[in-house]
């Protein structure tokens, strides 16, 4: 019923109430248009979201746990305090995309594009390992001890900002473009 909404135009104030009811839980939108949309505090948990545009949309505090987002795109999205612990982001488009405070953990961000993306505060560790030096997190994946972290293997981020904090252990990610990576303290 709701991808049947969707698809006949309906206005922008029912594609979010229907996103924010909670029947979407683990839905397909795939290839949806959702550009520019207030979503703040949506759920898209366990959704498909393979290809979907939410460029420029609000998704403050919007929930994407263990979602695939595969091939999305989050060009200019403010994604600030949001969930996507366990997300699929393999190969996203999340170019100037705000991500403060995000929780990133077990996130897969291989192949993504998160050039001028605000990555401050955003939380790329477990509880636990959080307060731990990014030396002894490094020393610890390194020797086979299972942390749970966001995963950037080959993601570009050209113009990223991060907190310096997490310079050594963005490094041991193979990132690209990671001499054009703009730490903040």
């Amino acid at each position: 019923m709701a991808i049947g909404l969707l698809n006949s135009g309906c206005a922008q104030y029912r594609i979010k109430t229907l996103l924010k009811s909670g029947y979407l839980i683990g839905t397909n939108l795939s290839g949806f248009d959702l550009y520019n949309l207030d979503l703040e505090n949506a759920n898209f948990s366990k959704a498909r979201l393979i290809r979907t545009n939410f460029s420029f949309s609000n998704l403050r505090n919007s929930k994407f746990v263990n979602a695939d987002l595969r091939e999305a795109d989050l060009s200019a999205a403010d994604l600030t305090g949001s969930d996507l612990r366990g997300a699929n982001l393999r190969r996203v488009k999340a170019e100037n995309a705000v991500l403060i405070k995000a929780n990133l953990i077990d996130a897969y961000f291989y192949d993504a594009s998160l050039n001028s993306a605000d990555l401050r505060n955003a939380v790329f560790v477990a509880p636990g390992a959080e307060n731990a030096t990014c030396d002894k997190i490094c020393e610890d994946i390194r020797r086979g001890i299972i942390v749970n972290y966001v995963h950037l293997r080959n993601a570009d981020l050209s113009g990223a900002a991060i907190s310096s904090e997490w310079k050594q252990f963005i490094q041991m990610q193979k990132v690209r473009n990671f001499d054009k990576i703009v730490w903040v303290k």
